[in-house]
């Protein structure tokens, strides 16, 4: 009986099990927000994670104008555990819609969209 214990914990550790003590990383540590600001608005790309986490992200805005310009913003997010930190702020007088994708590495890709509340 004592051989057969011993063969359950490295079955366990090769199937894949995560350790007692590991720390889950969050769903989405990376979020746009969007905060009314007298005839504007501002939006600001944060992230928070309890674990150090890193990644990408593609910022799309869509102008509210009847040209339909939109523009891109990407870049690569590096979050330190329990660190707050600033990506991207746009101040914004006119847009119909922002879209955010992030990609944390080890983790499925999401996306959240914005659209200002006027």
């Amino acid at each position: 009986m004592g051989a057969m214990r011993w063969m359950i914990l490295p079955l366990a550790i090769l199937s894949g099990a995560t350790p007692m003590h590991a720390k889950p990383k969050p769903a989405r540590p990376v979020e746009a927000v969007l905060t009314p600001q007298g005839d504007m608005d501002v939006l600001t790309v944060r992230g928070l994670s309890p674990v150090a986490v890193t990644g990408s992200y593609a910022l799309r805005v869509i102008s509210g104008a009847h040209a339909g310009n939109q523009a891109v913003q990407r870049g690569r997010v590096h979050l330190a555990a329990n660190q707050p930190a600033t990506f991207v702020t746009l101040r914004l007088t006119q847009f119909q819609s922002a879209e955010l994708t992030v990609q944390i590495d080890g983790q499925p890709g999401y996306d959240q969209r914005v659209t200002p509340a006027r």
